[in-house]
């Protein structure tokens, strides 16, 4: 999930989060895979811990709410069991895969896919779970200080799990013969045809 996209409802006093882009949940939007398996949990992604990210900021700054953060974290990894949640809903979305004439990628890279996305689960569960014992660091500061700490990622390939350009900037689509678009060729559209959008 990227730090900007969510939205918080409130309902009764209680705030839920709405986040969205879950299909880049796993670092496949140009992140390095060493980032990505290593993610500090306590300045994760753009956090820079300047005031920037307040509500991330207000929990790691606080020691009792930080522990509850971390607690969660683990809760949610001795609870859940990845591996047959990702094989059962990939059991589910298979066949409809299969028929999709419009995928963008091959039923053989989707089987590929999901078989990386549980390696880095893995991966990255024993990453978060050094850090939060301590063993790793859990700072970008600190992991620049000790990379030698960090999981290993090799065999981590993330374009296996899907990119950003949802395949279509690969070696099936050559976008250079698409050319630049003149912006000064659409100021002379007429788009009152188009009626009011989202309104």
């Amino acid at each position: 999930m990227s730090v900007q996209n969510y939205y918080l409802y409130e309902r009764g006093g209680v705030l839920s989060m709405l986040p969205w882009d879950y299909n880049l949940a796993f670092g496949t939007m140009l992140m390095k895979t060493e980032y990505a398996v290593n993610d500090p949990i306590d300045q994760p992604m753009a956090v820079k811990s300047d005031g920037g990210h307040p509500m991330f900021d207000w929990i790691t700054a606080d020691e009792n709410y930080r522990a509850l953060y971390h607690s969660y974290m683990s809760e949610t990894m001795d609870r859940v069991d990845f591996n047959s949640l990702i094989d059962d809903t990939r059991e589910l979305i298979r066949p409809y895969v299969d028929r999709d004439p419009t995928k963008f990628f091959t039923l053989e890279e989707f089987d590929a896919g999901t078989a990386m996305i549980k390696e880095y689960i893995q991966r990255r569960m024993q990453s978060v779970r050094g850090q939060i014992s301590g063993n790793i660091p859990s700072t970008k500061a600190g992991q620049a200080e000790k990379p030698e700490l960090l999981v290993p990622t090799e065999g981590i390939n993330l374009n296996a799990m899907g990119d950003v350009t949802m395949g279509i900037a690969d070696e099936r689509q050559d976008l250079s013969s698409l050319g630049e678009i003149d912006a000064s060729s659409l100021e002379n559209v007429d788009t009152s045809s188009l009626g009011s959008l989202g309104g």
